[in-house]
């Protein structure tokens, strides 16, 4: 029992190896001296439950240690400062809600928050391995003290519920693959997912007006219900909100509905993956997805007609559907991409707006056989859509404008729906180019006694070998 003054300073260790320092009323205990900060380290438990005796307990550090089972009690407003925990096959658990000042490391043994509400203020170290962190039910909360410097989630672990509270300008960084089961809250500052990492949350994520989360390079953020973004479009949106890298990865892969909530009247998107074992995803806004789109099982499901735009590949595996029979797919972007359906797509109008134009860089390659089911429009109005070998069956007009290209290879199949229009405007060009053996072919969908038109404006370019029309 402490019931004095005490002061650990300029470097020192202070041991109590096989007793629980406890602080009485009275008493205080630093740990900060003129030279440096002080170590306390202890074989049990340590108590600071009395108001005033832990005031000067910023700076410094309680190392606990040994093999035997450890509390931290504390009350009456005291924080702690970095805590170690560097035990032999035991653990530290705390007995009451906590604020850690400093680091957290956990280096040997098992840390348990054991259900208490735990504040942390410095960087979170978790070096001992996924197992050694036990959260109960527990909420995290992150308020970081780097100004301008990132707050460190290190190591691969299980939170229960996680809050996000830094101040303006500060941020904390997680850059381990990190699993939260409850809810994530990013209430103000920031959460980035350093590249390459992996974070898991089971409940709804959600980002207060004037926070972000921000997505890296490569990184994977599994969602298994909503994400909600209350940040509205705003001239400095792009510093705010849900802000994902180009190359970035969200997963949706809940077994219920989702939806990405978002105040902001659309939604970007790095790579975007739909892969649900049940249920729907249901996009409430416009879509801007800057990588890869994949559909790899469930639904994207959506009659509100959004018009969503992708800057790369659209691939809807076996399993998988595409229904928006009222939306408009726009394929815009210099890269080239591809449209595989492999599942069930239902489109309504197709745009291809490649903006480098036909004569450089950006098509669009059909990679399987695709039927329109809905009456609708493709326009190729910027780059090439090619066909390569495979069959479109449209349910409407066919546009392709000027500084564009639709190309038909050798088996491919261009099927135009009775009395619909294949339009070559000024500047068009369609180029079907097959072989001996494997015709391109541009033809009707109804049989023969069925037509269509082919309108070919002056300026437009048809050439042609092999081809059937």
């Amino acid at each position: 029992d402490i019931n004095s003054q005490w002061s650990i300073g300029s470097n020192s260790i202070v041991e109590f190896t096989h007793n629980s320092p406890r602080l009485l009323s009275g008493s205080e205990f630093g740990l900060a001296g003129e030279q440096g900060y002080g170590t306390l380290r202890t074989g049990r438990s340590f108590h600071a439950v009395y108001s005033g005796v832990g005031a000067y307990l910023s700076g410094g550090t309680i190392e606990f240690i040994g093999d035997a089972t450890s509390q931290i009690y504390m009350g009456g407003g005291n924080t702690l400062p970095a805590i170690t925990i560097n035990k032999s096959n035991a653990s530290v658990s705390l007995a009451s809600a906590a604020i850690v000042t400093a680091n957290l490391r956990i280096e040997n043994g098992i840390f348990n928050s054991n259900s208490f509400p735990l504040e942390l203020h410095g960087h979170w170290y978790n070096l001992a391995g996924e197992d050694a962190y036990i959260s109960g039910t527990s909420v995290i909360t992150l308020k970081s003290l780097f100004n301008g410097l990132s707050q460190r989630i290190l190591g691969n672990q299980t939170f229960y519920k996680l809050v996000v509270n830094n101040n303006s300008g500060r941020h904390s960084e997680i850059e381990d693959w990190l699993t939260v089961t409850n809810k994530l809250e990013v209430q103000s500052g920031g959460l980035i997912l350093q590249f390459g990492e992996r974070l898991y949350v089971m409940d709804d994520l959600s980002i207060s007006e004037n926070a972000y989360l921000k997505t890296g390079w490569n990184s994977y953020l599994y969602c298994y219900k909503d994400l909600i973004d209350l940040n509205p479009d705003a001239r400095d949106a792009e510093s705010r909100g849900f802000l994902p890298d180009d190359a970035s990865n969200l997963i949706l892969s809940g077994s219920s509905n989702q939806t990405l909530n978002f105040t902001r009247s659309s939604i970007t998107t790095g790579n975007l993956t739909i892969d649900k074992p049940s249920g729907s995803f249901l996009p409430q806004k416009p879509m801007i997805v800057k990588g890869t789109a994949a559909i790899v099982d469930g639904t994207w499901h959506g009659n509100y007609g959004h018009t969503h735009c992708f800057h790369k590949s659209l691939v809807i595996y076996e399993d998988a559907s595409f229904t928006d029979n009222t939306g408009h797919l726009i394929f815009e972007g210099e890269a080239d991409a591809t449209l595989k359906v492999q599942g069930y797509a239902n489109f309504k109008d197709i745009t291809i707006s490649k903006s480098s134009g036909r004569t450089a860089e950006g098509t669009l390659s059909l990679l399987t056989d695709l039927t329109m089911n809905t009456a609708g429009t493709i326009s190729v109005y910027k780059g090439t859509f090619d066909l390569s070998e495979y069959t479109l069956q449209t349910k409407g007009n066919l546009n392709v404008s000027a500084d564009a290209k639709l190309a038909i290879g050798a088996g491919g199949r261009l099927e135009m729906l009775n009395d619909s229009t294949l339009s070559i405007l000024d500047g068009g060009v369609l180029e079907s180019i097959g072989t001996a053996d494997a015709a391109a072919t541009i033809t009707r969908v109804d049989g023969l006694n069925a037509c269509y038109n082919l309108d070919v404006h002056s300026g437009a370019t048809i050439s042609g070998e092999f081809t059937v029309y």
